[in-house]
């Protein structure tokens, strides 16, 4: 079968590497340890009680990815071991960053429209994915290296987003929602 373009850099580069590495059924096994950082993050950062603003929390979680992104693009070739491990150190901060996410959805969208700022958020992510995943696809065909690469420097550009977003939003906001004065 033909490799699928629809699935994001790093859902379709660590097949990419277990079939470079010749082992093409390690793929699920990467997939699978790479969701259990995500389960693992999350409920650490669940059970850690936080009264910082969900948007203070976005950062730090997308550049755990972003390193977690750098380290995979860096170690995939030398072995699926490596990758198994780095993929684990980044899933650490995937369901943590989406958690946070939406949280700020849900703290700064009113009421009546929190629903439609969950679907406009949701779209957007589902987006993100879907083009990353085309992205990923061609990416991965020519190295694994580069797909990795790719979502490392997606998840940096996320991260500098959004400090730029809350940075505007924190300069704009009264000062009874800023913590100051």
């Amino acid at each position: 079968r033909p490799p699928s373009p629809v699935r994001s850099p790093r859902r379709r580069a660590r097949p990419a590497a277990a079939i470079a590495d010749g082992n093409r059924s390690a793929a699920g096994w990467l997939l699978a340890v790479w969701s259990l950082g995500s389960l693992v993050g999350g409920l650490a950062a669940a059970r850690r009680p936080s009264a910082a603003d969900p948007a203070e929390r976005v950062a730090p979680f997308l550049l755990l990815l972003t390193f977690g992104g750098t380290l995979t693009a860096l170690v995939w070739s030398v072995g699926l071991g490596w990758l198994a491990a780095v993929l684990f150190i980044s899933g650490l901060g995937l369901a943590p960053a989406l958690a946070s996410v939406y949280g700020v959805v849900s703290r700064t969208a009113p009421a009546a429209r929190r629903t439609e700022a969950f679907a406009i958020g949701t779209t957007f992510v589902l987006t993100g994915l879907a083009l990353g995943a085309a992205l990923g696809g061609l990416l991965s065909d020519r190295s694994p290296t580069l797909a990795f690469s790719a979502a490392a420097v997606a998840y940096a550009l996320a991260a500098t987003g959004w400090w730029v977003w809350s940075q505007r939003t924190r300069s704009t906001r009264p000062s009874s929602q800023t913590g100051s004065g």
